[in-house]
């Protein structure tokens, strides 16, 4: 569901990262959602992205988001903090989450790197509400280009969260933090993909499903990624993907009509069934078993191991 906010608020959290509150432009209550969740800003610009909300999901009177001012990226985020104004009109594309809290846990451990707090915030506060036992490890380059500190770094939070600061010599110890699994424990970690990558490494031995991931990177082909076709069954219909263009960029610009909303393999909401061939999973949607079973891939950033791929589409 697409709707219209007004941008009421915009806050300087660190010199690089500024946070934005959105209120429904048609003055209508924001609706209840789930920590962890998501909006998709669909900017004056043309360009579409994803940004994690921040608060705790219950009865929120507004839409608050985090955004860093990336000088090497895809350009969202230059544009937001250079052209966004209080009072500007914005589309947003609904409230998604593919970051939810694993229902069955009884002990949360969740990691952040940088920006990717901003999700994390979100599960720390919704965590604290129920009186849930859970703590946070959040890494950054510095403390003054962390986001959040400060509310991290009090009551109620501050016994439960540990920083680490690269310019202060603190790093994270994820050989301690993840070395054993004990029954009922989940793991939820944003941040950069090394941090990622870290946590998925060092949580290899923990059951599968324990672990859960979110992305505020999009997920950039490879240089040796091959050309492959696509064949629609409904259809009969073959198109070519070039590296460096998505199945979806491709079937949209065919005019085929395909739902989509991050467009950066977060929020499974172009997830196809597959006929025939075998997809070369790049999203953060998918649990290893779903990847494992090649019947869905989304279309958005995944690409394929064989020549060519059947859609049941």
């Amino acid at each position: 569901m697409e709707f219209d906010v007004i941008l009421s608020k915009i806050s300087r959290e660190t010199e690089s990262i500024c946070s934005y509150e959105f209120r429904r432009a048609d003055g209508s209550p924001v609706a209840d959602y789930m920590p962890g969740s998501n909006i998709t800003i669909l900017l004056p610009n043309g360009m579409v992205r994803t940004y994690s909300l921040t608060d705790a999901g219950v009865k929120p009177d507004a839409l608050r988001i985090a955004v860093l001012n990336q000088a090497v990226g895809r350009g969202g985020s230059r544009f937001i903090h250079q052209n966004l104004k209080p009072g500007d009109v914005l589309r947003v594309r609904g409230i998604a989450n593919s970051f939810s809290l694993h229902e069955t846990a009884r002990r949360h451990i969740l990691v952040a790197g940088g920006i990717g707090v901003t999700p994390i915030l979100s599960l720390a506060k919704h965590l604290e509400s129920i009186g849930a036992d859970f703590e946070v490890h959040y890494a950054a380059r510095s403390r003054r280009e962390a986001a959040f500190v400060d509310i991290l770094a009090r009551v109620p939070f501050k016994d439960k969260v540990t920083f680490y600061f690269d310019d202060e010599q603190q790093r994270i110890d994820l050989d301690g933090i993840l070395s054993s699994f004990v029954s009922g424990t989940a793991v939820y970690c944003c941040g950069p993909s090394s941090l990622m990558n870290n946590v998925t490494s060092k949580s290899g031995h923990w059951p599968e499903g324990s672990v859960r991931l979110d992305s505020f990177e999009p997920l950039d082909g490879n240089a040796d990624d091959q050309a492959f076709t696509v064949k629609l069954a409904s259809t009969g219909q073959i198109f070519d993907i070039p590296p460096g263009k998505s199945i979806l960029r491709v079937l949209r610009d065919h005019g085929v009509c395909v739902g989509s909303q991050c467009e950066q393999g977060v929020c499974g909401a172009c997830l196809t069934p597959i006929l025939e061939g075998r997809p070369d999973h790049r999203d953060r949607v998918l649990s290893e078993s779903e990847k494992r079973a090649n019947d869905l891939m989304a279309l958005c950033c995944s690409r394929s191991l064989t020549k060519s791929l059947v859609l049941d589409m």
